[in-house]
């Protein structure tokens, strides 16, 4: 985790940051998320722990590759996704 967030990311990409972390260490990474995300950081998480997708203030839900239509405040398309990721990564 400090590797990541070092240099102070606009956005981080994690894909089960808590897999094998005892629940103790997943609160402690899932509370310095919160941090980050205070701080201006985006944070996009994969995770199958419905404890961590709930610190998100956006979930988007996939199902058997596709996106579930009754996700809280999904994206109306992949493209409007694909479109937020590349407007962050390209800073603007």
């Amino acid at each position: 985790m400090v590797r990541a967030t070092v240099a102070k990311p606009e956005l981080l990409l994690a894909d089960e940051p808590t897999g094998n972390l005892h629940s103790d260490q997943a609160k402690e990474i899932m509370d310095l998320f919160c941090k980050l995300n205070a701080a201006g950081t985006t944070i996009v998480q994969v995770t199958h722990s419905e404890t961590n997708a709930g610190y998100g203030k956006r979930i988007i839900r996939l199902k058997d590759g596709w996106l579930e239509p009754h996700s809280n405040e999904i994206a109306d398309s992949r493209s409007q996704i694909a479109d937020i990721l590349r407007r962050k990564l390209n800073g603007e």
